[in-house]
């Protein structure tokens, strides 16, 4: 429990430098490229104007981001990927980043079946899933 805690708080704590700051857009450049080419032909994503107040969109983007984003980094990638500080294998951080992966993407469908049932057909979309996938493959490399 000790381990996880501090995995968990290491991952809170560290920002990255020069370097990793421009993997960082380097890879969500990537990421926001293949999901463009996937998600816009397929219907997926839509560029089009919501019929939302302002407020409502800028309110209900925060919460979508911040929400989601720290639960699921600390739950999928900083609980199982161990940090370079603990001087761990290759292979560890391999396994570590595929388990966190793999239930990255099987907690969408379960999310969707419990939480919002009347979305479950996209939460188990193959659009969706590699969508997801391709997301967490990324937010693992960062």
């Amino acid at each position: 429990m000790r381990r996880v805690l501090e995995r968990l708080a290491r991952a809170l704590t560290t920002l990255p430098d020069r370097a990793g700051w421009r993997w960082s857009a380097a890879v969500a450049g990537s990421f926001a490229a293949a999901a463009a080419a996937i998600g816009i032909p397929t219907g997926f994503l839509r560029l089009a104007p919501a019929d939302l107040p302002a407020g409502t969109i800028l309110w209900a983007s925060a919460v979508l981001f911040l929400h989601p984003s720290f639960v699921e980094e600390a739950l999928f990638r900083a609980l199982p990927i161990p940090h370079p500080e603990e001087g761990a294998s290759s292979r560890a951080t391999a396994l570590g980043t595929a388990l966190g992966l793999v239930l990255f993407v099987a907690a969408h469908p379960l999310n969707g079946l419990l939480l919002r049932p009347a979305a479950f057909a996209v939460f188990t979309g193959p659009v969706f899933l590699a969508l997801a996938g391709l997301l967490g493959l990324a937010c693992s490399a960062v």
